[in-house]
Order: structure tokens, then sequence, then C-alpha cells
């Protein structure tokens, strides 16, 4: 029922837009959807309709290659008044990455909590709200769900709320569409609709069981990704002579990390002999501190 509705109207409520947004603008734009644009930043909201938006700056950041799709401003609307993305729109992408503070201060998901929790008493559309961005685990449900739930709007029956956790930071990544996003419903009703918005899309995801599950899933991928760009880095100091560029890509294109499933110990004697090997082995080994570190954690587990 919610992709007929959304279907029926053709018009899609934009919070936010930086990266996610603007990606989420143009991919909207290409399945032939209008949109309404909406930033928590006047400023922000004037430059992108004027065309000034984004600078060159963010397009460096955004692009690998210095280059940002246009976008076709006749099919693009702003809400200079919040009321407006309620009044014929079906689907809301928050687009918008939680502030990096402590999260017990007023903070963005509570601030767009209270938009949502004023506009949606005032509407009888029942809603599919997609957050596009991960936090804390739990954060979402405690500073937007619960913050609705006080105000006696429930989801599931005044709204439907799910997640598009996006993986991708660049602009060629995001057109490319190779990776699975990790997405979410809240409850059964939520779920089937997320099901139903992304089987139409034809957009490759995989699917967690809860909403903090897969806040915990999207954080711990970038975690793994930190923490092997910071091993390559410190085997870079280790093995001087060494390229590492190109040894770095064969290793993240050979490794399994299929095999490392949650068990007792960390693979046998075998990981263990590899930790000491490559500390022995280095040029600098006061450089290896990562592997040291794993190796007191893997002994102590």
């Amino acid at each position: 029922m919610i992709l007929k509705n959304i279907l029926k109207k053709k018009t899609v409520s934009v919070w936010g837009l930086g990266y996610l947004g603007y990606t989420t603008v143009l991919s909207l734009q290409n399945a032939g959807f209008n949109v309404l644009a909406y930033d928590l930043n006047a400023e922000q909201l004037k430059q992108f309709m004027e065309g000034k938006y984004p600078g060159r700056e963010r397009i460096a950041s955004w692009s690998s290659l210095g280059y940002m799709p246009k976008l076709d401003y006749a099919k693009i609307k702003t809400a200079n008044r919040v009321k407006d993305l309620f009044k014929a729109s079906h689907l809301h992408f928050i687009a918008i990455p939680e502030a990096h503070k402590n999260a017990s201060e007023w903070n963005l998901t509570s601030q767009i909590a209270n938009l949502f929790s004023k506009n949606l008493k005032d509407t009888d559309i029942v809603p599919l709200i997609i957050f596009e961005s991960a936090f804390i685990p739990g954060h979402i449900e405690k500073y937007f769900i619960k913050y609705l739930k006080d105000q006696k709007l429930i989801c599931g029956r005044d709204y439907l709320l799910g997640a598009w956790f996006r993986t991708d930071w660049s602009v060629e990544a995001f057109i490319s569409q190779k990776d699975k996003t990790p997405v979410a419903g809240y409850d059964v009703e939520s779920l089937k609709a997320i099901r139903e918005l992304f089987r139409y899309f034809a957009l490759p995801v995989v699917e967690l069981d809860t909403l903090r599950e897969a806040e915990i899933y999207v954080n711990s991928m970038n975690v793994i990704q930190a923490m092997a760009t910071d091993f390559v880095r410190q085997l870079a100091f280790g093995y001087p002579s060494r390229d590492m560029k190109k040894l770095s890509e064969l290793l993240f294109k050979n490794t399994k990390l299929e095999d490392c499933t949650l068990n007792i110990g960390t693979g046998g004697e075998r990981m263990t002999f590899a930790i000491d090997n490559l500390i022995q082995g280095s040029a600098n080994s006061d450089s290896m501190t990562l592997l040291k570190e794993f190796q007191d954690i893997n002994i102590s587990s």
C-alpha cells in the first residue's frame, strides 16, 4: 500500500543536502521522482537552489574524478516551511548525518523528531521515514522513535520507519552500486514497506533483523576498514623497502574475511605466529603497535 501511494504522488521529501542528500536527489530524479528539498541550514538550501552547490571543495571530497552529475532543478522544489514536506509526500529520506558530539546533548535527530511530531498530527498521510546515516546503536530509537511515542505518535500506526544506511562516500561508488547497503525496519509493517520500496528501485541491499543491528553492522564495517587502513600504514613503516601499495591491494583482494567467524581463539597458532613473524621481521618493530596490541588481546582472550 505504501509503495502505491508513493508512486501515485511521485514526490519525495529529502532532508539534508550534503553528500547523502545530493546523491539521493540524483537517484530519485533518475527514477522519475520529483523532490521536495529541505536543509536545516537555510544558507545551504539557498545555494542549492541557485545552482551554486556543491562548491569546488565539496566536489573534490565527494568525487575522486572531481566531477558531480548535474541535477534537474525543474524537478526540485524547496520547502521553505517544514509543513510543506508533509503535504504531498509519503516518503521522507533523512540524509542528515548526526553531529559527532555527546549524544545526551540536544542533537540533530531530536530536532528532526520535534519537527515530525508537530507536523504528523496535521496530516492523514502515514509516511515512510528512512534514515540514511547511522550513529550510536540505539540512537534513532532513543531520540526519534521514543520522542514521537511520548507525543502519542506510534511507529507502525502513525508512521513507518526504517534504515538504508549508506556505505558509499564517493559519487563513483554511489553510481556503480556494487556494494549491498544495509537496510532494516523498526517493526514488521515498516520492514514490509522497506522491502517493497527497494525491490522497486532494484538496489542491492543486505537485510538486518533490527534497526539496532543495522546500526552495529554499518559502524563495524567502517571500523574494520579503519583498522585495515592503519594496519597497512604501519606495515609500510615496518617494511619500507617493499611496494606496500601493490601488496595491500593484493591483500584486500584475496583475504577471505568470511573465515573470520565468531569462535574460541583466532584461528589457532598460525595467526599468533604470523603476528610474531611480521613484528620480528620488520625494519622498525616500534611502528607495529597494532600488531603488538592485538597479540596481547589475543593471548588474554
